[in-house]
């Protein structure tokens, strides 16, 4: 389970998905609350997900492609000591919007065992 697959398809504009993955106001409707969400490459951001404040998330800002690619770490360093890498591709395809998120280097995350299974799982049904 090395490298996670999703895609999915939205009748939006390139920049309305981008304002959704990238808009800490917006990501707050699908994704997760992260305050301190910058786009700026080797930015950190970090989060508790869930309002019971679980799982510990720190990320990394890797790459930004406006409109089209956002690139960063992942990792639970309360779990575990593996770091993984979320990439967001969006295309256009016939008017609408493509989004693909491929997680790489979730085996990375062993050392904690099956608790980060779920939430890694969660990718499938999240977009």
């Amino acid at each position: 389970m090395g490298v996670i697959k999703v895609e999915a398809v939205f009748d939006a504009t390139k920049s309305k998905v981008w304002e959704a993955l990238t808009n800490s106001e917006s990501m707050k409707i699908w994704y997760f609350d992260i305050a301190n969400f910058n786009l700026n490459i080797g930015k950190k951001f970090s989060f508790y997900e869930g309002e019971k404040k679980e799982y510990l998330h720190e990320g990394e800002i890797l790459q930004v492609e406006e409109n089209k690619l956002l690139q960063h770490t992942w990792t639970h360093p309360e779990q575990s000591n593996g770091t993984s890498v979320l990439t967001w591709n969006i295309d256009e395809i016939d008017g609408k919007s493509k989004v693909t998120l491929t997680h790489e280097g979730v085996e990375s995350f062993a050392d904690a065992g099956p608790i980060l299974l779920v939430p890694i799982m969660k990718w499938v049904g999240m977009l």
